[in-house]
């Protein structure tokens, strides 16, 4: 008789504090499947001397924007590069004085994400100071999480993936993207 395997993904946030997360782990342990805990990863730079779209830019040129620095693009690429980068002429910008980009890589739940996007919300309703703050989530495929309760397979439906610019003032541009 062949025996069939395979892996599966998910998350598991118990409704209440007293109920450990590690909980569920232990029970398919115990019924003798092999767990491992998926860890988040970060990494994050600092940019310096960013130019940035200014108030008022239309939300495609943002989008456009955020993403190009979120590869690390640069408006005019250096010497060393140039050959092989395509340039990005942007509008008029504003400079900044630094940039923070921050990617977390693994599994979020939409409750998490929720979470993280509330907490962005207040951060940039607090500071007044700051222009903008993106956040980007990008789906893969097999995600538990899909568009319009379709199958998620890259290139047939959607990769599901979107993106959020928050503003100060409570503004918000959201962008889906499909393929």
């Amino acid at each position: 008789m062949n025996h069939l395997s395979m892996n599966f993904v998910f998350s598991w946030e118990p409704d209440s504090a007293n109920v450990c997360p590690s909980s569920i782990a232990a029970y398919f342990h115990k019924r003798g499947y092999l767990v491992e805990e998926c860890y988040l990863s970060k990494a994050s730079r600092v940019d310096y001397n960013v130019k940035i779209p200014p108030k008022g830019a239309d939300p495609e040129e943002l989008f456009e924007w955020f993403g190009l620095h979120a590869l690390g693009a640069r408006e005019h690429p250096d010497p060393v590069h140039h050959e092989f980068l395509s340039t990005y002429p942007g509008m008029d910008m504003d400079n900044v004085g630094q940039v923070v980009y921050v990617q977390w890589t693994g599994l979020f739940t939409t409750r998490k994400l929720e979470k993280l996007l509330n907490k962005l919300r207040k951060y940039i309703t607090d500071r007044q100071s700051i222009p903008f703050i993106g956040l980007h989530v990008q789906g893969f495929d097999d995600a538990p999480v899909s568009w319009d309760n379709k199958a998620n397979r890259y290139l047939t439906y959607s990769d599901n993936s979107y993106s959020y610019i928050l503003f100060p003032t409570g503004n918000v541009n959201i962008m889906k993207t499909f393929v």
